[in-house]
């Protein structure tokens, strides 16, 4: 149960989803790391792209990284495809470390930059300055390595497999951003008084009657809305959470201080306010429900962080 855990959100939700991102953040993340799954009901795939330009490395990290600082033992993705997605699919993101590439299937660019680039830097997707379309235009993506190279890809780190996903973005989007800090307002959320109310995941376990991937797969780790003002957890670490807290009800960062170092399955239900309520509001609020049904809290901090500027970006070239 290694690596970045699978969001899925409909659509519709994508409202709810950037507004409480845009208030502190900018743009959402949405990073992903499941089976890979093909999409059911999605039009067959343009031709794919030889991914030569997508080699992990051939580009600077936002952070100034040269290829030889940033090793991906020379791997690349074998073929590549960028495409608009016009269908309104439940979105889906599948990364597995194990697997052989990645599948995104209807995410709005800016999740996909804002989850890149911030998870690498342990941020909740802190990515500034994406123009208004990457928040309203969605697009599919799907990547592989050579069948040649995938004993070699699965030996790859979590952050060495995201940097080969980068480069595709900074080759096909014209992808150029920089690194900043500033001191913001945050939250942590440590553990409560009475300690976490959290169920460790089993190791191995493949969720066969857990959360599901439109055609039916298992989607294994995962964080998956149940309606509003609900969200059922496999399989995730205490980073995922506080990413997604990050976006949908803390209104402001959350940085991880539980100490929790394993992953864990959990549900959560809570009155949805889409005002973000204070801690301390009489309302039933998501601040509640994380003290009461995880036994974790969220407590204000003032932390300098370091987010991510975009220079430039642009619409992706025809496959």
């Amino acid at each position: 149960m290694n690596g970045p855990v699978a969001f899925r959100v409909n659509r519709g939700r994508w409202k709810l989803f950037l507004a409480a991102a845009w208030v502190v953040l900018g743009v959402p993340t949405a990073l992903a790391q499941t089976s890979t799954a093909p999409v059911a009901g999605k039009a067959p795939a343009p031709a794919t792209a030889a991914a030569g330009a997508a080699t992990a490395g051939a580009a600077t990290t936002a952070a100034g990284a040269t290829a030889e600082e940033d090793p991906t033992l020379g791997m690349k993705f074998d073929v590549v495809s960028v495409r608009p997605d016009k269908f309104e699919d439940r979105s889906a993101w599948s990364f597995p470390q194990d697997g052989d590439g990645l599948t995104i299937t209807d995410f709005p660019l800016g999740a996909i930059v804002s989850s890149a680039y911030g998870d690498v830097r342990g941020l909740p997707g802190d990515v500034r300055g994406l123009p208004g379309w990457t928040q309203s235009e969605h697009f599919d993506i799907q990547a592989k390595v050579a069948d040649s190279d995938i004993p070699a890809y699965r030996k790859l780190s979590s952050q060495q497999q995201l940097r080969m996903f980068q480069v595709i973005l900074e080759d096909r989007f014209k992808l150029k951003l920089h690194q900043e800090s500033k001191e913001t307002n945050v939250y942590e959320l440590v553990v409560a008084k009475n300690g976490p109310k959290l169920k460790e995941a089993k190791e191995g376990d493949t969720y066969a009657n857990g959360s599901k991937f439109t055609n039916g797969q298992a989607m294994g780790s995962s964080l998956v809305p149940m309606g509003v003002g609900g969200l059922r957890a496999q399989a995730i670490p205490m980073s995922a959470l506080a990413m997604w807290l990050s976006h949908f009800g803390a209104g402001r960062m959350v940085v991880d201080k539980t100490g929790l170092m394993g992953r864990y399955d959990f549900t959560m239900q809570w009155a949805p306010d889409e005002s973000n309520p204070a801690p301390d509001s009489n309302q039933a609020s998501i601040f509640t429900a994380v003290e009461e049904q995880l036994g974790l809290k969220l407590q204000p901090a003032k932390i300098t962080v370091k987010f991510l500027v975009i220079d430039h970006i642009e619409r992706p070239s025809e496959n």
